[in-house]
């Protein structure tokens, strides 16, 4: 089993970045031009240069999981899709944000519980120990950064709304064209 990544704790879900760099590769058709075009010009108006190529390598990492089909919904389509389709490209991306968005938001809420809970980050957490050894030894100062940052992507997605409760996800026709169909378990649906 491969490890978990944690690099996701950099960044909460960047969505006006993230569709400003897809429709800059939907123009470019490379990944190396973006690269070397946002690096260049400072497209991501960080305040250091080294600030702005780790955004964008957080951003182009999560953007790489999408196919041509996604990237053109996010730059055209409405706020809720694009907040879907980058909380799908997330989950792609980190193994413990799908696993997360499955076992702690999606399989619950299918249970009708709608309130998700600090402690239940914690509980998932601990049943995911023995198999990932690599949380065993994280701090507990980057536990709570982990869940701060991944209760904050799900309210940016449109997931989590007011006093912690579970949101279903409406997806719309064009998203569900685009969108792989085992996707859908990263969204609370009814």
């Amino acid at each position: 089993m491969s490890r978990y990544s944690l690099a996701f704790i950099a960044a909460p879900l960047l969505l006006p970045e993230s569709i400003r760099v897809a429709k800059l590769y939907l123009e470019f058709q490379d990944w190396s031009a973006v690269r070397s075009h946002v690096h260049t010009t400072n497209f991501l108006q960080a305040r250091r240069v080294k600030t702005g190529q780790r955004l964008y390598q957080e951003i182009a990492s999560r953007l790489k999981t999408c196919g041509e089909g996604e990237l053109g919904l996010l730059v055209t389509g409405t706020p809720g899709d694009q907040q879907h389709l980058l909380w799908a490209a997330v989950c792609r991306r980190y193994a413990l944000v799908g696993d997360f968005a499955l076992e702690a938001v999606a399989e619950p809420f299918s249970r009708f519980k709608t309130i998700l809970n600090h402690e239940d980050f914690y509980v998932f957490l601990n049943h995911k120990t023995p198999w990932h050894q690599e949380l065993a030894t994280i701090r507990p100062s980057t536990e709570a950064k982990v869940r701060q940052v991944l209760f904050k992507m799900l309210r940016e997605a449109g997931l989590l709304g007011e006093s912690d409760r579970l949101q279903a996800a409406i997806l719309s026709p064009a998203l569900l064209g685009v969108l792989p169909r085992e996707d859908l378990r990263f969204f609370p649906l009814v």
